[in-house]
């Protein structure tokens, strides 16, 4: 009898080294999203993109390209967990955990360097592209 292995969902951050990403999702082994914001809004590689939250005074919000959201999201708390100022990261990181899926990638270091706390608040899982690689034990070359 054949075993069914679940694909690990991913959300994919712009910088995240997407070849990589598209070879694993080839062979099966991943399921790609995005948020719909940077430079995503026009990146045709991945097609199945979610509407980021509406945060007013970010230059990410769009009211045709977002969700509106109550005033009780963990966005504010996920905004203070990252850089000062950086809404498109905290609006990519609240869409992740409102899907559900598996593992946020991303090459990001302000990310990076910060998921263990991320981890331990929000119980989300932060990988690079290369460390979802070597899940797979495929190169990252």
């Amino acid at each position: 009898m054949e075993q069914s292995v679940k694909k690990l969902t991913l959300t994919v951050d712009a910088n995240a080294n997407q070849k990589i990403l598209r070879q694993l999702k080839r062979k099966g082994f991943v399921e790609l999203h995005a948020m719909n914001i940077e430079n995503m809004k026009e990146n045709n590689k991945l097609k199945m993109k979610d509407m980021p939250l509406a945060v007013f005074d970010s230059p990410h919000s769009t009211i045709g390209n977002s969700v509106i959201a109550a005033n009780d999201t963990i966005w504010p708390k996920i905004s203070a967990t990252m850089t000062k100022d950086n809404h498109g990261d905290a609006m990519q990181l609240e869409g992740h955990i409102r899907s559900g899926r598996d593992v946020f990638v991303t090459d990001d270091r302000d990310f990076l360097d910060r998921r263990e706390v991320l981890k331990e608040k929000f119980g989300v899982t932060i990988k690079s592209t290369e460390e979802i690689a070597e899940v797979f034990n495929c190169s990252s070359d």
